[in-house]
């Protein structure tokens, strides 16, 4: 506290950092060329468009293992349905 008051703050106290955020965002290197080449490249060698990133492998593994897993459980349950089983496992009716 001062003998004015409580100490304001001015406006313009984060410009600073505002300043250089948006200078990093002008002056950032153009990436659009060189993930152009590298998708062109790996399209060229028929790579499938969703694997063509390096995180594919990681976000489409839990995708894929929930989509067959659920795909063979309704087929399991289906079978056993037309076999008159109404349980998973077991030959209670």
């Amino acid at each position: 506290m001062g003998a004015n008051g409580p100490r304001r703050r001015s406006r313009c106290e984060n410009c600073f950092k505002v300043a250089n955020f948006v200078h990093s965002m002008i002056n950032a290197k153009n990436k659009v060329p060189y993930y152009q080449r590298f998708y062109q490249q790996a399209y060229k060698v028929h790579t499938r468009l969703w694997m063509i990133n390096p995180r594919s492998r990681y976000l489409l593994t839990p995708y894929l293992v929930l989509l067959w897993g659920s795909f063979g459980a309704t087929l399991y349950a289906s079978g056993r349905k037309v076999m008159g089983y109404n349980h998973w496992f077991g030959s209670s009716s």
